[in-house]
């Protein structure tokens, strides 16, 4: 008798190597078939978020920044 039919195709194992990052309260894993490339990843992967969170805030600080400039020299109140 033939076991995939019992049991299935063999699925191929995935390691998860921890990113030391959560999000609202759930760990970040980043997942592959290789765990030295998983950790690798996993590392890369957190420089690369806090990176772009700290430009997307600083980018939407520059930009409420110069909205509010315009206003000034448009002579719009600030205050609704």
């Amino acid at each position: 008798m033939n076991n995939n039919k019992i049991f299935g195709k063999p699925r191929q194992k995935i390691a998860l190597a921890d990113t030391k990052m959560s999000i609202n309260g759930c760990q970040l894993l980043m997942g592959h078939s290789d765990p030295s490339h998983a950790q690798s990843t996993a590392d890369l992967f957190k420089g690369q978020l806090e990176s772009v969170i700290s430009r997307a805030t600083m980018n939407d600080f520059y930009s409420a920044n110069r909205a509010i400039y315009r206003q000034l020299i448009s002579g719009e109140s600030l205050i609704n």
